[in-house]
């Protein structure tokens, strides 16, 4: 009896791992917008352009 309970238990964690639903992310997929917004933020904090610098300044990224 305790061999069939030993052999059971991995079955049915499989059968019921099998029936779970399926993880959604909250998060929205990457798009166009999102693209630019990204490389924007990195021209930001990478430029040495003394007006960038400035704005950067301004919107306290100087410290990232």
């Amino acid at each position: 009896m305790r061999f069939l309970s030993l052999f059971l238990a991995p079955l049915l964690l499989i059968a019921a791992s099998s029936t779970l639903p399926a993880q959604v992310s909250p998060c929205l997929p990457a798009d166009s917008g999102a693209t630019q917004l990204v490389q924007y933020v990195h021209y930001l904090i990478t430029s040495t352009d003394p007006a960038v610098v400035t704005l950067r300044g301004s919107l306290g990224l100087n410290n990232v």
